[in-house]
């Protein structure tokens, strides 16, 4: 039983959550049904791919386009997709930046696929590369309201990601990447390389730090500490590599820039995979503050970067009944090499969304990041005056408006200023993309000369539920919620290599995430089997080394080098009902954190690992540096460690 004041706050959640059903419903027909099989549609596609000069490869590009510009032209209220498969390939001339269908300022319509099979290209063909075109996504929802897109399949009909081997054999000892014959490069439109870390080929998994040998641990170390390291690059475009990045040589090979070492080298270099990771990119991305939009049964087996990204979109969001995992088995074509991963970045990505999001009953697996990852985007800002600032925009104009309200931070000691602030008046500053701020109702001038962080109400991604959903085998952590008014109830996480949820403050300078959380509902979820990339304090990356971890992500260890004591970072946290199995640390811990209930969860083989920090050894529930905190009625196989001071 939850106490009154969260009960209350969680019958809010889902009442809300029952008026966003109303909210987002499909539309009532209205208008015309326009198919990609009307006569019109047809015949201009055919005339455009005549045109772009290869009717054989831009057809059906041209019908998806000729058939969304049909549904603005005349209203109408559906467009179908009859089952089939797709290839969709942009033309030369293809608008950089944009999506490959689409879907710009559309009202209340229904996209239905009816089980069709999409197929896009993100490296191309040698005889028709795709360098220089830089599509965002394979579909773009945009603007506009109501759109429902459900009953595809997407897929990406070129290899995203493949197992190679690690060789110092190169001239000169130059290192260099092999690629498994079996995933063959084209010369002509090579994979162009951007991420490489250890994964384990034969099982398809990714490599358990617990498993690997001293020289993979140490070199794995080294990446999550930022220090040297030969797994990331970002070249300039799609399609090229930078002069330091991993440059195809050909017959298979990849060579590392010249300051690119696998050092130690790897006792076993052939446990490895190798992506063209984008993390500008989505399988489908909703953005331009697009309202009411519903993603709904749609399988997503791979993608260039992420498979659904939500930027600045809502209010009002549903995803549900959603596959987004690796193509199985059973449907490759003959000759068609296994899948290794899904999308090689997040599953789903909520960034600084208008609130009013619905993620349910959804299977999201075998990522290259996080399963879903709820982002209240923190935005820096510069004092100018007693009352006003210059704060970095967002990705749309309205960011900051007049009436808007903001929370104030300070981006070092990470202090909550002020609440609930209003913004009185917005001008464009002499720096392109930043904004200068007055505010209202300050209750003390603001601090001259102290860096701090904004957060955005307008786009906070609050009240947000995520519910009966599947998350496993992801390669970094299951769940992940800043901001909020959130409830995460009923979800099966297994197999993660981090926390299974994590809810965190996070303004990790160049990537603040996410402002403090507040309101957050936890319950009845079953976590099983996470945490496996955790080694040593000392050796970490964002995450804990617990199954559900709330805290400041800025930490670095346990023994206090980044910890700030008397920030109050979560408020009104309920964790009640969870089944926790099988984590090296404990099983929920919690930080700098006022008004905690941790109640009736059952944690077992929790706190197996020896940290060598006592607030976690040996533990399956550690609440530290917290008020007016509540552990009752839990069933843990070992003790509970609540320590009021660092």
């Amino acid at each position: 039983m939850l106490p009154p004041s969260l009960q209350a706050r969680e019958n809010v959640i889902t009442s809300h959550n029952r008026a966003l059903e109303a909210l987002v419903a499909e539309p009532a027909p209205v208008g015309p049904v326009v198919t990609l099989d009307d006569a019109d549609v047809v015949a201009a596609a055919r005339d455009s791919a005549a045109k772009a000069g290869r009717s054989d490869l831009y057809f059906d590009y041209f019908r998806f386009r000729t058939a969304i510009d049909k549904v603005r032209r005349t209203a109408a209220g559906r467009l179908d997709i009859p089952a089939g498969t797709y290839h969709l390939y942009p033309p030369p001339g293809f608008p950089n930046n944009g999506g490959i269908i689409d879907m710009r300022e559309l009202s209340h319509v229904v996209v239905d696929g009816h089980g069709a099979l999409l197929l896009f290209s993100y490296v191309g063909r040698a005889d028709a590369p795709l360098a220089g075109i830089h599509p965002r996504s394979g579909i773009h929802v945009t603007g506009g309201q109501g759109v429902v897109v459900r009953n595809l399949t997407m897929d990406w009909d070129e290899t995203l990601a493949v197992p190679v081997t690690v060789s110092a054999d190169g001239a000169g000892g130059t290192q260099q990447l092999h690629v498994d014959p079996r995933y063959p490069i084209d010369s002509g439109a090579t994979l162009p390389i951007r991420a490489v870390f250890p994964f384990k080929v034969g099982t398809r998994t990714y490599y358990p730090s617990r498993e690997m040998g001293p020289a993979e641990s140490v070199v794995w170390r080294r990446w999550y500490n930022g220090g040297r390291r030969p797994y990331v690059c970002a070249p300039p475009a799609a399609g090229a590599s930078a002069a330091d990045c991993f440059r195809y040589t050909g017959r298979q090979t990849y060579a590392l820039g010249p300051s690119q070492r696998f050092d130690p080298f790897p006792a076993e270099p052939g446990n490895f995979l190798a992506t063209a990771r984008d993390n500008a990119f989505a399988a489908i991305l909703i953005d331009g503050v697009a309202t009411d939009v519903r993603i709904e049964n749609v399988t997503i087996w791979s993608s260039p970067g992420a498979g659904i990204v939500v930027i600045n979109g809502g209010p009002g969001i549903r995803i549900a009944g959603n596959h987004i995992v690796r193509k199985p088995d059973a449907l490759l074509r003959p000759g068609e090499a296994p899948r290794l991963i899904s999308t090689l970045s997040d599953g789903i990505d909520i960034n600084s969304a208008g609130g009013g999001v619905v993620i349910e009953n959804n299977e999201v697996a075998n990522q290259a990041d996080d399963g879903l990852n709820i982002v209240a985007s923190l935005r820096p800002a510069q004092v100018t005056g007693a009352d006003s600032v210059t704060a970095k925009g967002g990705a749309v104009g309205t960011y900051f408006r007049a009436g808007g309200k903001v929370d104030i931070y300070a981006a070092k000691g990470n202090a909550l200023l002020a609440t609930d602030i209003a913004i009185t008046s917005v001008a464009p500053a002499a720096t392109p993309g930043f904004y200068a701020l007055t505010l209202g109702g300050l209750a003390q001038p603001l601090p001259q000369g102290v860096p701090l962080l904004l957060r955005v109400h307008d786009f906070g991604s609050t009240n947000f539920i995520v519910r009966n959903n599947y998350f496993h085998d992801n390669m970094e952590r299951g769940i992940v919620v800043h901001g909020q008014d959130g409830l995460v109830a009923g979800n099966r996480i297994e197999r993660t290599a981090e926390s299974g949820i994590q809810a965190v403050y996070d303004n990790v300078t160049g990537n603040p995430e996410g402002a403090a959380v507040s309101n957050l509902i936890i319950r009845d979820n079953v976590i099983r089997d996470v945490c496996l990339h955790w080694f040593a304090p000392e050796g970490r990356s964002v995450a804990l080394p617990a199954a559900i971890a709330v805290y400041f992500g800025r930490r670095t260890d346990f023994r206090g080098n980044d910890f700030m004591p008397g920030n109050v970072l979560a408020r009104h946290i309920a964790i009640t009902g969870n089944t926790v199995q099988n984590v090296p640390g404990p099983g929920i811990f919690v930080s700098q954190a006022q008004d905690v209930t941790i109640a009736g969860n059952t944690l077992t083989a929790t706190g197996r690992h020896p940290f060598g920090v006592p607030a976690l050894d040996n533990r399956s529930i550690v609440v530290e540096e917290s008020s007016d905190f509540h552990v009752e009625g839990n069933t843990a196989d070992h003790e509970s460690f609540v320590s009021m001071e660092h």
